[in-house]
């Protein structure tokens, strides 16, 4: 699998504003990761990196009703509070010049029925990727690259 830097992660200058925001680590009966091809296009982070399927919780929005309602807007599919399980929150310290800013990934199993029915409504494409392939992958949005090492290694952790 190979990596283009597009022109567009390269120049764009278009203002981004992070906010807090859910992802979804996609599961299926293999253990396999579900990861869209974000855009390439202006105002967006990462645009042309692979990454989870979520996005940024409005306000006053709880991480995991925005979780659920993101999961429907890009992939047409309702998934049920039982399906998801919070697993890990990142903190990105934006300290300095603002508050600092939550990411919160959910483990979300699906099953072969929502499979059947996805529909991709936002991104390049979306594709399961095994363990190996998914880490190998040169072009992943960093804070999802964590998670999903977290995840593919959560074993290994020792608290």
């Amino acid at each position: 699998m190979s990596f283009e830097i597009t022109r567009t992660f390269l120049t764009d200058q278009q203002s981004v504003s992070p906010k807090n925001a859910s992802a979804a680590i996609i599961i299926n009966k293999y253990d396999q990761v579900l990861l869209q091809l974000r855009d390439d296009k202006e105002g967006i982070f990462f645009p042309n990196h692979w990454g989870f399927f979520g996005g940024a919780c409005e306000d006053g929005e709880e991480f995991s009703k925005g979780l659920i309602r993101e999961l429907e807007e890009e992939l047409t599919i309702v998934f049920d509070h039982n399906q998801i399980e919070e697993y890990i929150r990142v903190d990105l310290g934006f300290d300095v010049v603002q508050p600092l800013i939550k990411r919160v990934f959910y483990l979300v199993s699906i099953t072969d029925h929502q499979i059947e029915q996805l529909q991709l409504r936002e991104g390049k494409t979306c594709r399961f990727f095994s363990r190996e392939k998914s880490l190998k992958i040169p072009n992943v949005t960093p804070y999802d690259r964590y998670a999903l090492w977290v995840y593919f290694n959560q074993k290994r952790i020792q608290f």
